[in-house]
This record gives C-alpha cells, structure tokens and sequence, in this order.
C-alpha cells in the first residue's frame, strides 16, 4: 500500500478492515 494518504486515515482504513474481517468471522 503505497498511497499518498495520511498516516491517521491509513490507520483507519486498516482499523476498519480488521473490524471487517472480525464481523466475518463471527458471521462464520
């Protein structure tokens, strides 16, 4: 991920995905 974005977006985005992947495995 080589992308010109802020460090707190970034940290964000990658937050975000882990919740993601949390809500889909407890879905599983």
């Amino acid at each position: 991920m080589s992308l010109d974005i802020p460090q707190g977006t970034n940290t964000f985005l990658l937050s975000d995905s882990n919740i993601f992947v949390r809500n889909v495995r407890v879905e599983y």
